[in-house]
């Protein structure tokens, strides 16, 4: 058998380290320890009073007081941030993490309004996309958008949100082998007044081959983001001299990486042995 010389095995055993460790570095999911606001995503009631809270992980709050303008509705995010909320970290498709909250809605807007968390794709500039979206005041329940399969809890278990009442929320995305035959899969899980509900693990679509690369396929795609939403709606027709506001609290906030360790390790001894 032709052996193969030392030189070439230093390429070799080199090679394989770059390559582990961009393989590593690609497949690393963030660390969060703290968030970032992004508020006014619309910029439809100027002026308007914005609250933020933010006592990561135990209490995230936004509220927006005043909602008298003749628009529709207002938009704020808060997203999970791994550098100390200097930036919004930055999910790779191959990430594989469980994040909740429990959520509570309250205020006083006939009109209602949106709230959630969410998994917003890299092409979402508002980053308010990809929802578990609960919906006052019809208390719809609803799985969609970004990459996001869709599940309809009001519509497969019957229930719906209200106000002033705690929903604990969670979404957990696996990336499997990110392909036709093992897709990644997101599962939505609440517990709507005590009781445990469950979408059971559902698989994501292939994402647009004209964007991959960079962005990956059958997953959340590269750069996602990761955090929580409220989007009230206006009173423009409000005489009252209590206007219309709401406030979401998140509290209790979760995130646990899922990623799996590799258990073998390829040594330059071992590298030697297969061209002998």
């Amino acid at each position: 058998m032709k052996r193969i010389g030392y030189n070439s095995l230093a390429f070799l055993a080199t090679l394989a380290l770059a390559t582990g460790l961009a393989a590593v570095a690609s497949a690393t999911t963030p660390t969060p320890n703290d968030v970032k606001f992004q508020l006014n995503n619309w910029l439809t009631c100027p002026g308007s009073p914005v609250t933020t809270v933010n006592n990561y992980p135990a209490l995230v709050s936004i509220e927006h007081g005043f909602l008298v303008c003749d628009a529709w509705a207002e938009q704020h995010v808060w997203r999970l941030s791994d550098d100390g909320g200097a930036t919004v970290a930055q999910f790779p498709n191959n990430s594989a993490f469980t994040f909740g909250a429990t959520l509570t809605l309250t205020g006083s807007n006939a009109n209602g309004g949106e709230c959630g968390i969410n998994i917003a794709p890299w092409w979402d500039g508002s980053m308010s996309d990809g929802r578990i979206n609960c919906r006052v005041p019809d208390g719809e329940i609803a799985c969609f958008g970004g990459r996001m399969p869709f599940y309809s809890f009001t519509g497969a278990e019957g229930i719906h949100f209200a106000m002033n009442t705690p929903l604990t929320l969670q979404m957990t995305y696996a990336s499997n082998g990110l392909s036709s035959l093992s897709p990644g899969t997101m599962k939505y899980d609440l517990v709507w007044l005590g009781v445990p509900y469950s979408s059971g693990v559902l698989n994501m679509d292939e994402a647009n081959p004209a964007e991959d690369p960079p962005h990956g396929l059958w997953g959340i795609l590269n750069y996602a983001n990761v955090g929580g939403f409220l989007q009230a709606r206006m009173d423009p027709a409000s005489i009252s001299t209590d206007p219309a506001h709401l406030k979401a609290e998140w509290t209790n906030v979760v995130f646990t990486g899922n990623e799996v360790t590799p258990a073998t390790k390829t040594s330059w001894g071992q590298l030697k042995t297969l061209y002998r």
